[in-house]
């Protein structure tokens, strides 16, 4: 008995790795976000620092303006990057629902193949089984008629 084989097995091959290769990138870009994340997080717990280090020096008695100037810098340096980081950020989700478009994509793709891989293989296992019957119901013709004549 032959065996199936699906004629269009080396394109879906190539739409499984097309696939992969869009998995990939969706997940490196998901890393993206979460290192920017981390990144976004350490910057606030330093702000939130930064300034409780500020109002300590605010506090009445002497004030050391250089010390606060300086501080106060710093805060502004850590509200750009923050800033940054929020824009960096925007831009990543913009570019994690296009991948994930393309994902879902790339899914349908090798759906809609290994779908018609199935009922071709269904086809097949459904032609095969009646030659199989049509050979049974040949051999017991032969047979009944061989018994007949003998």
């Amino acid at each position: 008995m032959p065996r199936f084989r699906f004629r269009l097995q080396i394109l879906l091959a190539m739409r499984e790795a097309d696939r992969e290769t869009r998995r990939a990138e969706l997940a490196a870009v998901l890393a993206d976000l979460r290192t920017l994340d981390q990144r976004r997080s350490g910057l606030e717990h330093q702000l939130a620092g930064a300034q409780q280090f500020f109002r300590s020096g605010a506090q009445p008695g002497r004030i050391d303006i250089e010390r606060l100037q300086s501080t106060q810098h710093y805060e502004h340096a850590l509200r750009a990057e923050l800033k940054s980081i929020a824009q960096r950020g925007q831009a990543l989700a913009v570019e994690i629902d296009k991948r994930q478009q393309a994902v879902a994509a790339a899914e349908r793709e090798v759906a809609v193949l290994e779908k018609l891989r199935d009922r071709q293989a269904d086809q097949f296992r459904q032609h095969e089984a009646r030659a199989e019957t049509r050979q049974f119901d040949e051999v017991a013709a032969r047979t009944a008629r061989h018994a007949d004549s003998g």
